[in-house]
């Protein structure tokens, strides 16, 4: 084997050397490489384990990563469920709050109508009381006058049938007479029977050939104006329909509030002497009195109520539903009723008092004729002696003068 050569890197001489330096350097050049091998291929599987923790870190962190995100869904979940609950449970207590309130209204409102229709039915029972205390007392004093002028009375029932039946023979030839006439005779009885219900009233009648109701009847009460009554007198024997539906354009004209016709002739739907059709009383001439009472006392009541009532919708929606209804129209039909029994039982003791003061004064004259012809015959018999009675001797004629 050549001897092997080596060069100084320094100074560039060559150096021969062994063999055994030579495999030595070998040996020490291999092992280094080996060595260097071994230590990059420690390093790559370092690196390799390194990926591999990083991979499964990294596998580990998605886990976590996707449990959380589940963990945080479920609870972001969970809220979302408790907010829409809480908003739920928010809404159905202001809907039961709402639904409380309209039912505590409806009931304040039912409260109210009851209040109103009991002090509207007290009313009515103090006005029936008194109109019963003044029928019964103006009865009362009629029959002591009657009482205390029973014999004079005699007399003056005498006059007073006799311009009765007067007036009776002029109202019956006004009323055969045909054209406007007849209807005019009924005006004014109805003008001078409505004007003695009360002197605070104003009765105007319409004058013929202008348009409107016959008689406009105005209620005041201490001097407030309570309403318009409009009276419409027919005196055709059949009913019409039309005269319904004139009264209630009168009353629109003048803002009217209560139409009533006065008519010989009823319609089928009046069963009574008088009721009410599409808002309009109908009467006969036997209880147009008592209705004219009645209407008048429901106008003043209702005036005072509807002036406690100012402001408040509510309570004029009731007044009219009261007023529209059934009850209102069921009590004046009593008040009217009760007042025709009483007129009517008014006229037959009128009847029978009359009767018995004309069976007594033909009575009397009896007792007075027999007891003048039993004096009379007396007075021829015993003469001059027989003692004389002032009220049975005739009245002397006056002498004539020369």
């Amino acid at each position: 084997m050549d001897a092997l050569s080596i060069k100084c890197p320094f100074c560039q001489k060559s150096f021969q050397l062994s063999e055994v330096i030579y495999k030595q350097i070998q040996y020490e050049i291999e092992k280094g490489l080996e060595d260097n091998f071994n230590k990059r291929d420690q390093d790559l599987k370092q690196k390799e384990d390194a990926i591999l923790k990083d991979r499964q870190q990294l596998n580990k962190d998605k886990k976590y990563i996707d449990k959380k995100i589940s963990d945080q869904l479920k609870i972001d979940r969970a809220k979302l469920k408790e907010e829409f609950d809480v908003e739920k449970a928010k809404r159905d207590q202001d809907l039961k709050q709402k639904e409380d309130a309209i039912l505590k209204d409806r009931q304040q409102l039912n409260k109210d109508k009851k209040d109103v229709d009991e002090k509207i039915a007290d009313q009515l029972k103090i006005e029936r009381a008194k109109l019963e205390k003044d029928l019964n007392k103006q009865l009362r004093d009629k029959t002591k006058d009657i009482e205390k002028t029973n014999r004079l009375t005699i007399l003056d029932m005498r006059k007073e049938i006799e311009d009765y039946k007067k007036q009776i023979d002029d109202l019956k030839r006004k009323s055969d007479q045909r054209g406007p006439e007849k209807g005019e005779v009924a005006e004014q009885m109805i003008e001078k029977d409505l004007k003695d219900i009360d002197a605070s009233d104003t009765i105007e009648r319409v004058p013929r050939g202008k348009r409107g109701a016959d008689i406009v009847h105005t209620v005041f009460d201490s001097g407030i104006n309570c309403g318009v009554i409009l009276w419409e007198v027919k005196r055709a024997k059949i009913w019409s329909k039309t005269w319904i539906k004139k009264i209630k354009e009168d009353m629109l004209n003048i803002n009217g509030n209560i139409g009533v016709i006065i008519s010989k002739e009823l319609p089928n739907d009046v069963k009574k002497s008088f009721g009410l059709i599409n808002g309009i009383w109908i009467s006969n001439y036997e209880a147009y009195i008592g209705l004219a009472y009645a209407l008048r006392g429901q106008l003043i009541e209702i005036t005072y109520l509807k002036n406690s009532m100012k402001d408040s919708s509510t309570k004029r929606d009731k007044l009219y539903n009261y007023l529209s209804g059934t009850e209102f129209r069921e009590r004046i039909n009593a008040i009217v009723e009760v007042f025709v029994s009483m007129n009517e039982s008014l006229n037959r003791e009128k009847s029978t008092t009359m009767r018995n003061w004309a069976e007594r004064e033909v009575q009397i004259n009896s007792v007075i004729e027999n007891v003048s012809k039993m004096y009379g015959k007396m007075k021829g018999i015993i003469g001059a002696s027989l003692p004389e009675i002032s009220n049975l001797e005739p009245v002397a004629l006056p002498k004539k003068s020369k």
